[in-house]
């Protein structure tokens, strides 16, 4: 199977690394994928659950739309972290805000989007492909 970056089509590919089906920051240590998939029902590690599917420059564009999953995923956990202070503690407790960019997030649904479609396939070959205009 040929190894390539399926946003070959903005150019300017270099050397091909990995991409985490799931932005890193959004996973655990170990992880369990359940149904379809390269690793079904298989405990996993952080950093295997990834494929060669894009280039370092194009990864790389695209972090701060991880970044952003992370602050969203912080913002949903928020409430949860809430109710495990104490009620001494929740009295003095002075509320967070979170700024979340929705324009990253639509692109980040895009971006695992693609990715969970080639995780379910498999490693890029000829037959697939992805036309990227302008998302980075």
């Amino acid at each position: 199977m040929i190894k390539k970056c399926y946003a070959e089509s903005l150019g300017g590919c270099d050397k091909i690394n990995k991409e985490h089906y799931i932005s890193k920051c959004m996973l655990s240590e170990m992880v369990r994928f359940v149904g379809g998939g390269k690793c079904p029902n298989k405990e996993i590690s952080k950093g295997s659950a990834s494929m060669r599917i894009l280039c370092t420059k194009h990864n790389g564009q695209l972090s701060n739309y991880d970044n952003e999953a992370g602050e969203l995923l912080k913002a949903m956990n928020y409430v949860y972290e809430y109710h495990k202070l104490s009620a001494i503690d929740k009295q003095s407790h002075v509320g967070k805000t979170f700024n979340i960019n929705g324009n990253y997030i639509e692109k980040w649904l895009l971006k695992t989007s693609i990715n969970h479609l080639f995780q379910v396939k498999g490693e890029l070959d000829d037959d697939s492909k992805v036309y990227v205009e302008s998302c980075l």
